[in-house]
């Protein structure tokens, strides 16, 4: 009889919609070490899942976790990516924010055809966000909003840069 773990039993929990805590966790699983299972689940299984930090009566932070569910706009993208050979397509939440970005792998730019194909067959708009650090060079995310429809015709090509 195989062993379910506690990583497993974790990640059963988050799928099914529910979100957990700390003392969830320990009171349900036996879990003293949540946010390492969070760290792996994120990490080694690509779950999006979003923590907010709350605050007891004591004034003492821990964190709520949620497995966040990919809206139909966001899977396509990601499909889209994947179909085009992107890797390690994260959607993520601005920190403090209720906005989402996406990135590729490490920080990996996306081509501006792909990104008009991506306009093309979503809903969505893909932002380009780039900063330069010394150290790694630039680095790509995307900023996602709603698609604005302009007069009926969401096929507009919205890339006029040289390549």
């Amino acid at each position: 009889m195989e062993r379910i773990t506690q990583k497993s039993k974790v990640r059963a929990h988050l799928q099914s919609g529910q979100s957990i805590t700390p003392i969830d966790a320990l009171e349900r699983y036996g879990c003293f070490r949540l946010a390492a299972i969070i760290h792996t689940l994120k990490n080694d299984y690509g779950m999006d899942i979003k923590t907010e930090l709350i605050k007891n009566k004591y004034g003492t932070k821990y964190g709520k976790y949620t497995m966040v569910n990919l809206s139909e706009d966001e899977d396509k993208v990601r499909l889209l990516l994947k179909v085009y050979g992107y890797e390690s397509v994260e959607f993520k939440y601005s920190i403090g924010q209720e906005s989402r970005y996406v990135r590729i792998a490490y920080w990996k730019p996306i081509s501006y055809q792909d990104l008009e194909q991506i306009h093309i067959h979503s809903n969505l708009q893909l932002d380009e966000i780039r900063i330069y650090d010394d150290d790694c060079g630039y680095k790509y995310w995307y900023n996602i909003t709603q698609k604005q429809v302009n007069g009926g015709n969401t096929n507009e090509s919205i890339w006029n840069k040289e390549l």
